[in-house]
This record gives structure tokens, C-alpha cells and sequence, in this order.
């Protein structure tokens, strides 16, 4: 019998899939859209169906491991995957406010910027939390 752990990633992974398979081939003859031309967009609908959803839902309802742990784990797989799906090199970081005027590219620098900003949030969060528990213990 599978873990309700496993059936819970293995739900989001069949709906990614399902998605992947009926709704974005729909949506690119339809509207014209190609999630591959949207790399923002694609790393919310691929990092938030197969990783985060799963993760912060069991961080909610499971009780077999602690929610710290799971928030860590979506975090730092959610970053790695925005660095994936990110081209650090496309974006030229001296253009200074020209990023706005191409919208790939400015998609490339956000999801550069929160794999980024997720990293050094979660750093600054394990340095406070370990200073607390050190505060608190002593």
C-alpha cells in the first residue's frame, strides 16, 4: 500500500502530467501560447504542481515529518529549478531598467531573482531560528 506522502506527489505528478498532455496543447492552438516560449509561466505551473504544492501541503497536514523540513526541501528544489528554467546569461544585468521593455527576458532576471531571494531567505531564516534556539537553551 502506498504512503499517503506518495500518493499525494504522485496526485500532483498525474495532474502535471494531464495538464502537459490535454490542456497546454489546447492552449497553443487556441491562443497561440507555447509554454516553452514562457519560462516564467512554466516554472510556476511545473515547480508548483510537482514540488511546491505537494510539499506545503504535507508540511500542513502530515505529522510524520517536521514542516520545517518540507519547507526547506520546496525552497531550495524550487530554486534549483528556477535557476533551470532561467537563463542567467541572457539577461544583461547593466541594461538597468531596459529589462522591462522585452518580457523574456525580463521573465529570465525574475526567476533568477527568486531562486536568489528564495536562497538568502532561507539563510537568513536557519540564522535566526538557530539563534533563537540557542537563546532560548542557554
Amino acid at each position: 500500500m502506498l504512503s499517503r506522502e506518495n500518493r499525494v506527489i504522485g496526485a500532483s505528478v498525474a495532474l502535471l502530467v494531464a495538464i502537459a498532455l490535454v490542456v497546454l496543447p489546447v492552449a497553443e492552438d487556441t491562443l497561440g501560447l507555447a509554454l516553452s516560449d514562457q519560462p516564467l509561466a512554466a516554472f510556476v505551473l511545473f515547480a508548483g504542481l510537482a514540488v511546491l504544492g505537494p510539499q506545503l501541503y504535507l508540511a500542513r497536514t502530515d505529522e510524520e515529518i517536521s514542516p520545517r523540513t518540507r519547507v526547506r526541501f520546496a525552497v531550495v528544489v524550487s530554486a534549483v529549478f528556477a535557476l533551470t528554467f532561467a537563463e542567467p546569461g541572457a539577461v544583461d544585468w547593466s541594461e538597468g531598467t531596459a529589462l522591462l521593455a522585452d518580457l523574456e527576458t525580463l521573465q529570465h532576471a525574475v526567476l533568477v531573482v527568486v531562486a536568489v531571494g528564495s536562497l538568502v531567505g532561507l539563510v537568513c531564516y536557519e540564522f535566526v531560528a538557530g539563534y533563537r534556539d540557542r537563546v532560548v537553551s542557554t
